[in-house]
Order: structure tokens, then sequence, then C-alpha cells
């Protein structure tokens, strides 16, 4: 559940005119349990620097009843004072946002179901941050509420973080300052608060000016451009999903091709079934790149360059007898197809002369199967659309001639590549 209810009109942060406005907006992402300190505490360490991280949003994730204590003491809605107002007018001419508070129903994290729905919250909430500012520089703290919490906003940052975004943990000392709900940050004027010491067990008075308040910078993996971003940016992926695909995305898809059925298994998770042509054709490219054969690659023709086909290689014989043993293994002439790739075949190896088959042979291979390659990357785009398999299958025109038009996988470990035969 999503608190997108305000006091007033949204503020945007704001520098000193001589300052000037910073040139990417600043967010600031707290998880937060019973102890809404941690905002005021974090934001006077921020607005201390120089130049000073002022937010333009501050985005609050907590529990339904992290949400009432958030309300009443941190933004002063039961008639007590605004918290983030006061910390403002200590710094002058900044101005603050009213914060937007992310909480969940259930009251605290307790069991699974809370768990899941707090780490779901958090994905969301920092992905649609990221979503409308792609250039922003997030602070995440993850000091607020229960270890639970800060992993999932700790790991959510690392998931959708850039290199820019920071990770931190405010730290108060002496403890007795920790421990007050007196203490907000480290008032201009000093203050005589009450502050509880844990090892007597009793209420003491303590003066403010010996408080220490520091950031602990927490370095996180960035994760957010590596390998496919799309597979994140689909909004409504709770965290376990995002972190299931994040790990195929990073390790590479495992791809399994099931002759009996004509279907390709991606991950062991999502599967595309494809007609029969587009398979025999799919799987051939598979197996070029799952064999590394010599000829052609991403890189260009020659020895060197290794596991993908164009169309000298599609109409050597041998390749050619492969696919039609495949196109026949699944079904190909059985259907509308009236083309005889077998025929094709031997047609080419009796026309092979100075290693060129016959011109019949190009032809009709290149009429049939050209427009077949553009219907095979529609195939696993609409079968598989958030896996952007188009970056599986790539095609790639190096001259005008067609017999230069190379097409194959290259962003799979070939060892990722299994064949059931069926």
């Amino acid at each position: 559940m999503t608190d997108r209810r305000k006091t007033g009109p949204r503020i945007r942060g704001s520098l000193p005119p001589s300052r000037g406005r910073p040139r990417k907006p600043n967010i600031l992402v707290l998880s937060l349990g019973m102890v809404p300190q941690v905002v005021t505490e974090t934001l006077w360490v921020l607005l201390r620097r120089d130049p000073p991280f002022v937010p333009e949003e501050i985005h609050l994730v907590t529990t339904g009843e992290g949400r009432k204590r958030i309300e009443a003491d941190l933004l002063g809605r039961n008639g007590g004072p605004n918290r983030l107002r006061e910390l403002a007018a200590e710094f002058d001419g900044i101005v603050l946002p009213e914060p937007e508070i992310h909480a969940i129903e259930e009251d605290d994290i307790r069991d699974d179901a809370s768990s899941t729905a707090f780490g779901d919250l958090v994905v969301n909430v920092v992905r649609d941050i990221t979503d409308r500012h792609p250039d922003a520089r997030i602070h995440a703290s993850l000091a607020g509420g229960r270890k639970t919490m800060s992993f999932y906003m700790g790991y959510a940052l690392s998931l959708f973080g850039g290199l820019e975004d920071e990770l931190s943990h405010v730290l108060v000392s002496p403890p007795v300052f920790e421990s007050s709900r007196e203490f907000w940050w480290k008032y201009r004027t000093p203050r005589r608060i009450e502050g509880y010491d844990t090892e007597k067990r009793q209420k003491v008075l303590v003066d403010t000016r010996d408080a220490t308040i520091d950031l602990a910078p927490i370095p996180f993996l960035a994760l957010r451009h590596v390998r496919e971003w799309r597979v994140l940016a689909e909004p409504g992926k709770g965290f376990r999903e995002v972190v299931e695909r994040k790990h195929l995305a990073i390790a590479g898809p495992t791809l399994r091709f099931r002759d009996d059925t004509r279907t390709v298994e991606i991950g062991g998770k999502l599967t595309v079934k494809l007609q029969a042509l587009q398979y025999a054709l799919y799987r051939l490219l598979a197996e070029a790149w799952h064999e590394q054969r010599p000829g052609v690659g991403p890189g260009g023709a020659g020895e060197e360059h290794r596991g993908w086909l164009d169309w000298a290689a599609l109409m050597d014989p041998v390749v050619l007898e492969r696919f039609a043993e495949l196109y026949d293994r699944v079904g190909g002439r059985g259907h509308a197809d009236k083309v005889d790739y077998q025929d094709l075949a031997r047609r080419a190896r009796s026309g092979h002369v100075a290693e060129r088959p016959s011109e019949d042979v190009s032809n009709v291979l290149y009429r049939r199967l050209n427009p077949t390659i553009t219907k095979l990357i529609g195939a696993l785009a609409e079968g598989v659309p958030d896996l952007a398999l188009l970056d599986f299958v790539q095609v790639k025109d190096r001259k005008v001639r067609r017999e230069r038009k190379a097409f194959g996988l290259s962003l799979i470990d070939p060892a990722n590549i299994e064949f059931d035969d069926g």
C-alpha cells in the first residue's frame, strides 16, 4: 500500500541561489520501523555536505504501524511539531519536500507473507524512482526497521542502483542519544534533553552538543546496467521474480531444444513453441554456436571467427543436409511446406562447383529462409517479451549482398545450450 496523501503540495528541495540547482535530481529513500528519527539524523548529515545533498523527493518505506509513528512524530499530523520543517529552518535557504510514505498493510514483519510484501514494496518504490528519474542520484538508508527491512532496501538499491547512488547507515553516539525520543539531530542551538542510560537503566539529562552523528557508507554492487535492464524495469514484478530474472540476465540463459514438441525452454522457466521451419532454423543456429563452427562469426568471416552462419555456409551441402534432417524430424514436410530440403541438399551437392552451389538452390533457400529469420525473431519476442530474446538471435548485414548476411547466437554461453532429440 502506498500513501501519497500530503498536508500540502510537494515542495521541491532546493539549494541556495548562490549554489545553483544540482544538474541531476537528488532522491532520498529510507526503510523505517518505529524510530523516525533516522530520517532527520540522515538528512542532518547530508545537508551539511559541501555541496549539500538536498533531496527533491523523500520516500519512506515502512509498515502499517511505522506509518502511524511517522505521521505523528515526524510530520506532526496529530498536532505536534513537524520535525522536517524544523530541521530545514536550521539550514538557511533549504526547503525540504513533503515525504511520500509507502507502507505495507501489516503492522510488523513477523512472517513470510509480511516479509514478502515488504520486499515487493521496496522493489516497486525503487524501480518507480529509477523509471521516472533515470539520471537521479539516489541516497538510500537502511538504518531503520528490522534487519529484514534493511536487507531488502540494500538489495533493491543493488538491483536498480547506478554508479552515483549511495547506501548508508546512520550512527548516533553515545548510545544515550540513540535511545532518546527527544533527539532528532544535533541542533544548532544546543539543548538539554532526556536520554536513557542503558547501562544504569535510568533516564538522564544530556546536552546535545555531546552527540555525534555519522553516516557510514556501505559499498554495494550496482547492477542496474549489467546485461538486460528491461528484465527489471517491467512494472509489477515482485522482489523474488526480479532476483530470479537478474540471475538469469547475469549468468546468461540456458536453452533446451525439445524436438518432440518443437519448443525451446529458456532458463528452465519459460517456453516458446515454434513452427517447424522456425524451430529447425533456430536449432541449426544453436548447434553452430554450441559447436563453435569455424568460418563465420559476429566479427566477420575467416577461420578465427566462429559460431554463426551466413548464406554461403547455409548452402554448404553438409549444413543444408543437417537442416533438412532437423526439419523432417519435427514434421516439417507433413505440413503445407512444399519445399523438399533433402532434395535441395542433393542438388547443392551435385552442383557444387568451385565451392558454390547452383544458383537455383541459392534462390530457393533465400526466398524461403530469409523471411523465416524475421518470423523467428518475432515469435521469440512475442512468446517471451520480458526476456528480450532479440538479444539471443542477431541479424547482421556486413555487406549489401545477401551472401554476406550473417546470423546466429552470441550472448549465450555455448555450454548452456542443450538438445533433447525426442
